[in-house]
């Protein structure tokens, strides 16, 4: 046994050991990048701090350490033990569907759909779409998933204005907007959000019920944070301009092909024999028609896949002190302490472990939720697809890096108006 339920093993010390590691690895590294950078051009020691700079790649190192311990102390059958009772459906799917959604076809698709919107909104077009992006797009991630609309979201706001000579302020409250609004944008629906997906089976959670608990207040919290963010970075949206232009890049076949693969590799997220097939049907398409098609975006995809599997890996052995945590609270202060572990662990991992609790209440169920997705944007491990955005927007920011710390303070607020919207709003009964 590597694990044990009541008293914690010299493993599971070592997995909080390795895990706080790689929390306080997560924050050093835009320290670690300057070390990089002070060393020769084309340096080995460049080369490896640069590496352990990389955010993406941190989870996946502390991981790796784990994993060589297993096999030190209990041998290769242990290891593989270990291994094969994680899933990692959900960092494959994720790899998919970023590359599927990131495609040429799609992206002009959703920029046709975000101007379209825009023009249909009587304000200044810059304050308009900005107010589309941040507001009205993630809650798409309901509907395509979160991963595919953190993807696209990330792109939009990127190439409109992260991309601008905006401030670092206009750039840390954006994403830490878009981070909190693609963590509740996805509780519209019982299949789109990866903290839902874990408890939606176990617990008889459907679409109407998620809508009724969660998913209206979801919408008044996004909406609300958008024109937070509108407000706040007024004079900076003015001095922007934007393009508005309604003409689709991609000839409209290859829009309705790309959506109806996307549309099919959400259907199957829980077989990841079936949407790998339908990826290899896509890369054949892709190939096909290459000279209607951008480069894949695989680096950025194969990063984030890294990443989620590298959390699970280091994450899953926290079960012994997470799970007491969850029990024995009342469902308020449930609800606060899961929003603020949900900053130092994945909140999909925090559902999960209360579907593991069979004397949960149903008002604990609510609270944990609740609770899980509205600390989803505080930090770039809270929320499965934060990777994605952040992978997407970090060169953007000083040194192609994004400060943990700045995010934080930048998702403050909208945390706290996502917190008053889902625990304070009535159900709908």
């Amino acid at each position: 046994m590597l694990e044990s339920e009541f008293t914690p093993s010299w493993f599971q010390i070592l997995a909080l050991v390795l895990f706080i590691s790689a929390l306080i690895h997560t924050f050093s590294c835009s320290w670690i990048h300057k070390i990089a950078l002070a060393r020769p051009q084309g340096s080995f020691p460049r080369l490896i701090f640069t590496l352990l700079s990389e955010i993406e790649l941190v989870f996946a190192f502390w991981a790796l350490l784990l994993l060589s311990m297993i096999q030190i102390s209990r041998g290769f059958q242990d290891t593989l033990h270990f291994i094969r009772a994680l899933s990692f459906t959900e960092p494959f799917f994720v790899f998919v569907i970023m590359v599927i959604a990131a495609t040429k076809p799609v992206l002009d698709f959703a920029k046709f759909v975000t101007h379209f919107l825009t023009k249909m909104i009587p304000f200044k077009s810059s304050a308009k779409m900005y107010f589309i992006i941040l507001g009205v797009m993630p809650l798409l991630g309901s509907l395509i998933t979160e991963p595919a609309c953190m993807t696209v979201c990330a792109l939009l706001l990127s190439d409109h204005f992260l991309s601008k000579n905006v401030s670092t302020r206009f750039k840390y409250l954006s994403l830490g907007i878009l981070f909190v609004n693609v963590s509740i944008g996805g509780t519209l629906t019982h299949y789109a959000a990866p903290p839902v997906l874990m408890v939606a089976h176990t617990w008889d959670w459907d679409t109407e019920f998620m809508f009724s608990h969660f998913g209206y207040k979801a919408m008044i919290a996004c909406f609300l944070n958008a024109q937070l963010g509108s407000l706040v970075l007024k004079n900076e949206l003015k001095s922007l301009t934007v393009n508005t232009s309604l003409k689709l890049h991609s000839p409209l076949i290859m829009i309705l092909v790309h959506l109806m693969i996307l549309t099919l590799t959400v259907f199957t997220l829980h077989e990841p024999v079936t949407f790998g097939l339908i990826f290899l049907c896509f890369l054949g398409w892709i190939n096909f028609t290459k000279k209607f098609q951008t480069p894949l975006k695989l680096k950025k995809s194969i990063l984030v896949a890294v990443f989620l599997a590298g959390v699970m890996i280091v994450g899953k052995p926290q079960d012994w002190w997470l799970t007491p945590i969850i029990a024995k609270l009342s469902p308020l202060l449930l609800n606060l302490s899961v929003t603020g572990l949900t900053a130092i662990t994945d909140n999909a991992a925090l559902t999960y472990l209360g579907t593991l609790i069979p004397t949960l209440s149903p008002d604990h169920q609510i609270a944990l939720m609740s609770g899980a997705v509205t600390g989803g944007g505080l930090t770039l491990i809270a929320n499965a697809p934060n990777p994605a955005g952040a992978q997407i927007s970090h060169s953007h920011f000083k040194d192609g890096i994004i400060s943990p710390a700045l995010l934080f303070v930048a998702a403050l607020s909208p945390t706290l108006i996502a917190w008053i919207c889902l625990w304070g709003l009535p159900t709908i009964r």
